[in-house]
């Protein structure tokens, strides 16, 4: 576990001592706040739990977005005053959440779908398949909706998007979990289209979807995009995946 910067009462201190410019510091994150020691104390409990049994050797960034910032100027506009949300734990939400999951009528994100559904949540299973996705939302407890939906086609992005506004007033959670991958070939036979159609979909189609997604959240909406261990190392054979 890597924590950013954390309200401790060391850090207290040694602001009080002029040798730690929290104002500065939480411009940088962007989030606007320092961490409280409790929201690290909770990762680790989670590592150590069974639900993280299949996580070993990664290092999780506990810092507020502070590392996917990385460039010059501000993340967060100044805030001046101490942060009441970094000297004590807000009251925890208990209330049922509207869940987008794209790609959730199979494999990864039905279970991400599932998973929400046990919880509560109203789940949105938006998938290529509309099909599959109308088959789970209706074998799920609790009341769901399913949408056909091509992440790569920005104007049907759009139009659910709105419909959702339409229908519940807001979203909670994007889960982007809709992808695909191109064929495994050597790269003098690697099609353009292909690796368009690749990009299209994993790239260009959750920005999209996250891009809307903010517009219907309100404060506290949580954005979750599903990549892949190649993420972090290539895997030349994909050329447009890995």
């Amino acid at each position: 576990v890597a924590p950013g910067s954390v309200r401790t009462p060391m850090a207290t201190e040694l602001a009080r001592a002029g040798k730690m410019d929290l104002a500065a510091i939480r411009r940088r994150v962007p989030m606007g706040r320092l961490a409280r020691p409790d929201e690290i104390a909770r990762v680790v409990r989670f590592l150590s739990s069974t639900q993280a049994r299949y996580i070993t050797g990664s290092v999780l960034a506990v810092d507020g977005g502070w590392m996917s910032f990385n460039q010059p100027g501000d993340a967060h506009p100044p805030v001046d005053s101490a942060l009441q949300a970094e000297l004590s734990c807000p009251a925890e939400c208990t209330d049922a959440r509207i869940v987008l999951v794209t790609g959730g009528a199979k494999s990864i994100g039905a279970a991400v779908a599932r998973r929400f559904a046990a919880n509560g949540d109203t789940v949105v299973i938006a998938d290529k398949d509309g099909t599959a996705a109308a088959e789970l939302a209706t074998s799920l407890p609790g009341k769901h909706l399913a949408k056909s939906l091509d992440v790569a086609v920005e104007s049907d992005v759009v139009s659910m998007f709105e419909e959702l506004r339409r229908r519940f007033g807001y979203i909670d959670v994007l889960v982007n979990s809709a992808d695909t991958a191109d064929r495994i070939v050597p790269a003098i036979e690697q099609l353009s289209k292909q690796l368009e159609h690749v990009l299209d979909v994993n790239l260009t189609g959750a920005f999209t979807c996250a891009r809307e997604a903010i517009k219907a959240m309100r404060p506290g909406g949580v954005i979750l995009n599903l990549g892949s261990i190649d993420s972090f190392l290539p895997f030349a054979p994909r050329h447009a995946y890995g």
